[in-house]
């Protein structure tokens, strides 16, 4: 790989992050999930102040990877700083590396537990798992206001259906709650019981739709049949009734 230098800065110079084990369980979690098996490529010098907390170093260059410290002041919080902050194939930022690094978003919330004094992820898959089915609900509701948006274009009566999705989403918000305050299992198991009710929503929304749909077939069906009849009746009328009349001589001018 080339190496390019500008301003401390290197270019396609594959590296590892290697969490530093000594320190307090806050990025060792994801060293078990493979995290420092996910290469990156570009990444800049960084020189650590005295003061700081080095929590993970690259390899095989052995160069500080991310840094901690806290400004003074009360109630100031932690400034971190990572050398590759803008490295797509470390945190898949891009198309290309999409999928690299599973865990950077739960890495990135063990960060700012960190940083508030709040209790560290104990269950990592756990946590994913309950903001999958978060997630899937959001992407259903999307679709509902999608669907309704559509029908309500072709003046379908969706107000019932608008006044069911406040309410479901009045209660996604108490799961948003749970899952804010950690309790993961609890969020998943509030979510499963209202798997019925998310259903029913998006198969009303497909009734809309479908109702909608038909009456644009039947309106497509009844412009596309007169205008087949009329189109047959001019035809028969130029072609058919012309021969009933018999052709008679063309009137011409004599001298």
């Amino acid at each position: 790989m080339k190496r390019t230098n500008y301003f401390n800065y290197a270019r396609n110079n594959p590296y590892r992050v290697i969490f530093r084990k000594e320190l307090e369980p806050v990025f060792t979690p994801f060293s078990k999930l493979g995290m420092e098996k996910v290469y990156g490529a570009n990444w800049h010098q960084m020189t650590p102040r005295q003061g700081s907390v080095t929590w993970a170093d690259m390899q095989p260059n052995n160069n500080p990877w991310l840094v901690s410290w806290r400004p003074g002041g009360t109630n100031a919080g932690m400034m971190w700083i990572f050398t590759g902050t803008f490295d797509h194939p470390w945190w898949g930022l891009s198309y290309a590396y999409e999928g690299n690094n599973l865990y950077v978003v739960d890495m990135v919330t063990n960060l700012l537990f960190h940083s508030f004094g709040m209790p560290l992820i104990d269950d990592i898959h756990t946590r994913r798992e309950a903001r999958r089915v978060l997630y899937h609900f959001q992407a259903q509701k999307l679709l509902v206001l999608h669907m309704m948006e559509w029908a309500d274009a072709f003046g379908a009566n969706i107000i019932p259906l608008n006044n069911k999705l406040k309410e479901l989403e009045g209660e996604v918000g108490k799961a948003m709650a749970l899952y804010v305050n950690q309790e993961y299992d609890a969020t998943i198991s509030f979510m499963e019981s209202m798997s019925a009710d998310i259903i029913g929503i998006t198969g009303e929304a497909v009734r809309l739709k479908n109702e909608a749909m038909a009456w644009i077939y039947l309106i497509e069906y009844l412009v596309v049949t007169s205008t087949s009849l009329m189109a047959g009746f001019v035809l028969w009328s130029l072609m058919v009734q012309r021969s009933r009349y018999r052709t008679v001589d063309t009137t011409k001018l004599g001298r």
